[in-house]
C-alpha cells in the first residue's frame, strides 16, 4: 500500500524510523486526490512547517499559518502539550493534520511504555489521517470518530510491521486506561480494537487497497464499537467508584473491578489494572512503577480467577440510566 507498507520481514534487521517528511510523501502517493484537500504541519518547533501535495508559493503558506485561527490556536497547542491532531474547516474547505514529533508528553501512552517511540508517532499520525480520509472518521458523534480512526490506524499498523508485530497489542487496554485517566468516553475504542487484532491473525490487511482500508476501518467501528450511551454509563461508574485523572485510587480501582456485575466492566476494568501491575502506565511523560506487594498478588489472582467466571454465559441484565433502560447482552 505504501512504500514500508510491505517491509514487514526487516524490523529486527532495520528498525523504523518515523519520518515525517517521508510519510506524507507516501500518504499523497496513496492518495493523490488528497493532494489540494490535506495537509499536514509538523508542531515540533515554532513557526510551523507546512507539508503539501502541491505546489504551494511560501507567502501562501505563511499566510496561511498566520492568518487562521483555529490553525493557529491548535499548533500552539500541540507544540505545548505534545498531542497530536486534525482539524477539518469546512468554511474554507480544507483538512489539516497536525502532530509534534515526538510525541514526548501524553498522559497515557497509547501502544503502552514498552512501544518504540516511532512506532507510536507513526500510529499518531494514521490515526488522525484516518479520521480525514474514513467516511464517518469526523462528525457529530465523537465516539464513532475515533473508533473508525483506531480501526484505520490499527490497520495501517499490520500494513506497515505485519501481524507478528507485539507493539499494537496494548493499545486495547489503554485506550481503557485513558477512559478513566482522562474522564470521559470519546476515546473508548477497545472493543473495535479487539476484533481488528484478532482478525488480523486471519485476514491479509497488506491486500487491501488504500480505498479498502479506509471503507474496512468504518465498518469495523460501526459493527463493533460499544454504544454511546452506555459508555457513559461505564465513564460514570469508574469515575464515582476510583476518580479520574492523577487522583485515581489504583487499590479502589482493583476493589471495584472485583465487585462489578456488568461484564463490560469487569472486562475492561481487569485488563486497566493488569496493565497498571504489568508496569505499562505512563503519566505526563513518566512511567508508573507496578505496583508490588502480597495485596497485588492477591488481586491479580483474584482477577484471574473471577474471569474465569465471566467466561461462562452471562444473564441479561437491565440497568437504570436517566430515562433510558439498557439491556446488557
Amino acid at each position: 500500500m505504501t512504500r514500508k507498507a510491505f517491509k514487514t520481514a526487516a524490523q529486527e534487521e532495520q528498525p523504523y524510523v518515523f519520518d515525517y517528511n517521508c510519510e506524507v510523501a507516501d500518504f499523497y502517493r496513496d492518495h493523490p486526490e488528497q493532494k489540494k484537500k490535506i495537509f499536514f504541519i509538523d508542531a515540533s518547533s515554532l513557526p510551523a512547517s507546512l507539508l503539501r501535495g502541491d505546489e504551494t508559493d511560501e507567502d501562501e503558506i505563511g499566510d496561511l499559518l498566520s492568518t487562521n485561527g483555529n490553525i493557529h490556536g491548535a499548533i500552539n497547542q500541540i507544540y505545548k502539550d505534545g498531542l497530536g491532531g486534525s482539524l477539518r474547516d469546512n468554511i474554507e474547505n480544507y483538512d489539516c493534520v497536525i502532530l509534534k514529533t515526538p510525541r514526548n508528553q501524553y498522559n497515557i501512552n497509547q501502544l503502552g511504555s514498552d512501544a518504540p517511540a516511532a512506532i507510536v508517532d507513526v500510529f499518531a499520525f494514521d490515526h488522525e489521517a484516518g479520521h480525514l480520509i474514513c467516511q464517518d472518521g469526523s462528525g457529530s458523534e465523537p465516539n464513532l470518530a475515533e473508533c473508525v480512526a483506531d480501526a484505520y490506524a490499527v490497520i495501517r499498523h499490520f500494513q506497515r510491521f505485519g501481524t507478528g508485530s507485539s507493539s499494537i497489542g496494548k493499545l486495547a487496554d489503554m485506550r481503557a486506561l485513558e477512559m478513566v485517566f482522562g474522564g470521559e468516553g470519546s476515546h473508548f475504542t477497545s472493543p473495535v480494537v479487539e476484533r481488528v487484532i484478532a482478525d488480523s491473525k486471519t485476514t491479509n490487511f497488506s491486500a487491501l487497497t488504500p480505498q479498502e482500508t479506509a471503507e474496512l476501518a468504518r465498518h469495523y467501528a460501526i459493527s463493533h464499537k460499544m454504544d454511546s450511551m452506555f459508555i457513559q454509563y461505564i465513564v460514570r461508574d469508574f469515575n464515582a467508584a476510583v476518580g479520574v485523572g492523577k487522583s485515581v485510587n489504583l487499590k479502589e480501582l482493583g476493589k471495584f473491578v472485583l465487585s462489578t456485575t456488568v461484564p463490560e466492566e469487569f472486562k475492561w476494568g481487569a485488563a486497566m489494572v493488569h496493565a497498571i501491575l504489568d508496569g505499562q502506565l505512563s503519566y505526563n511523560g513518566a512511567r508508573f512503577n507496578p505496583p508490588a506487594g502480597e495485596g497485588w498478588t492477591q488481586m491479580r489472582q483474584a482477577l484471574e480467577a473471577r474471569a474465569a467466571r465471566f467466561d461462562l454465559p452471562q444473564p441479561k441484565l437491565v440497568v437504570s440510566y436517566g430515562s433510558n433502560q439498557l439491556k446488557l447482552k
